[in-house]
């Protein structure tokens, strides 16, 4: 299960760089520098995201005693 989460944080973090990426290059166009804070956003809002389903996934796993192990 935790792959799945280090490959999803790895594309949220590339999302954000890409945002970045956008913002550095707008040139001072207001639109354009909007796009980008808005993509800088939602990078940031989806890796809040799956932090708590993160955290949450693995507080239901610990009450209910499951093992996902594959180890």
């Amino acid at each position: 299960m935790v792959p799945m989460f280090e490959v999803t944080a790895g594309i949220v973090i590339i999302y954000f760089l890409i945002g970045a990426f956008f913002y550095l290059k707008a040139g001072g166009e207001k639109e354009e520098i909007a796009k980008a804070r808005e993509m800088m956003n939602h990078a940031i809002i989806g890796f809040l995201i799956l932090m708590v389903a993160f955290f949450m996934i693995d507080y239901i796993m610990k009450a209910f005693d499951i093992d996902f192990s594959i180890f």
